[in-house]
């Protein structure tokens, strides 16, 4: 599954988060360690199976652990319309 990140979003890196500034929703959102690794791989053009991968290599973690966690985090990205 593809996932596309919304094009009018600004995003600004401080203090080794993102800060995604939504000026369409008037919104404002600060993203975990764990979000922002995500973002980072979706940014690269990854799919949910590559950023899977990469994210049980990255923090050494259970696969099911993996998937749940960014099935969630997916989600809240698409339910918050930053990703489609």
């Amino acid at each position: 599954m593809r996932l596309t990140i919304r094009p009018t979003l600004s995003l600004q890196h401080i203090d080794g988060e993102l800060v995604i500034l939504d000026k369409e929703n008037d919104k404002i959102h600060q993203l975990n360690e764990v979000a922002h690794f995500i973002w980072q791989q979706l940014e690269a053009g990854s799919d949910f199976e590559e950023v899977l991968k990469q994210l049980i290599t990255e923090y050494d973690i259970d696969e099911q652990v993996a998937k749940t966690d960014l099935t969630n985090i997916i989600r809240q990205f698409e339910d918050l319309k930053l990703i489609y």
